[in-house]
């Protein structure tokens, strides 16, 4: 059934995008109403089962690569791009965000949303950055980060935000406007620096991908890491 309904995603995109086109897609996400996402070269588009349709912007002449998408809990949807630059959907467009703080200049990897509605947003090369009553705030090295290329953000049960970094799993700590990062490395039973992806597996542990040692299992009430049996050779 997954490999018919690849091939029919696979042949709308074809139609969708003449052949002497090149896209290239950095992000997929699937919606609450169950339509698939894609973010690529070719802005944001939307798949209804037959066809894809692009997500117009508010500045149609400004050409970007929508490089992360998420939903929030109230329905609204979030692109990251190439450049730094937001945008959130307002009236069946994308509307650029400006805050007050400016935007990253890097590109945005992944969006997250915390207990307390913050939006939070992972960028590769500026560390992290979070929404707060408008406000857009950063976290990176000053606050302990490990490292400033975010790949991937998780939620844990007690509101930490867990980032996958090339140097181990930072582990963020919202009090108030007061950030504090824990890093899980090598030191720590990591067996990788490199982690590229970080899951939810159930019950407050995670999965984490790694670059070069293949995927362990982290239990965030513990902090400790396990590698399954069947994964260890």
């Amino acid at each position: 059934m997954l490999q018919g309904t690849n091939k029919i995603v696979a042949q709308a995109y074809k139609t969708f995008l003449p052949e002497e086109n090149s896209t290239r897609i950095y992000s997929i996400y699937k919606n609450k109403e169950g339509y698939l996402l894609t973010g690529g070269s070719n802005g944001l588009n939307k798949f209804d089962g037959i066809h894809f349709s692009r997500t117009e912007t508010n500045i149609p002449t400004l050409a970007d690569t929508v490089t992360a998408i998420f939903q929030d809990n109230k329905n609204e949807l979030w692109t990251g791009y190439q450049s730094g630059r937001m945008a959130t959907t307002t009236g069946g467009k994308l509307t650029y965000i400006d805050p007050e703080e400016g935007t990253p200049k890097k590109r945005i990897t992944s969006f997250l949303q915390d207990k307390e509605n913050n939006i939070w947003l992972g960028t590769r090369g500026e560390g992290i950055y979070y929404f707060r009553e408008k406000r857009l705030y950063l976290i990176n090295e000053e606050n302990g980060l490990s490292d400033l290329n975010i790949h991937s953000l998780a939620l844990a049960a007690n509101g930490d935000v867990l980032a996958a970094t090339d140097q181990g799993i930072n582990i963020c700590t919202l009090k108030g406007t007061k950030t504090t990062v824990t890093v899980i490395s090598p030191a720590q039973g990591l067996p990788d620096y490199i982690v590229t992806v970080i899951t939810p597996a159930g019950n407050n542990t995670f999965w984490i991908g790694l670059q070069d040692k293949g995927v362990c299992l982290y239990d965030h009430a513990t902090r400790k890491i396990s590698v399954p049996q069947t994964l260890s050779g």
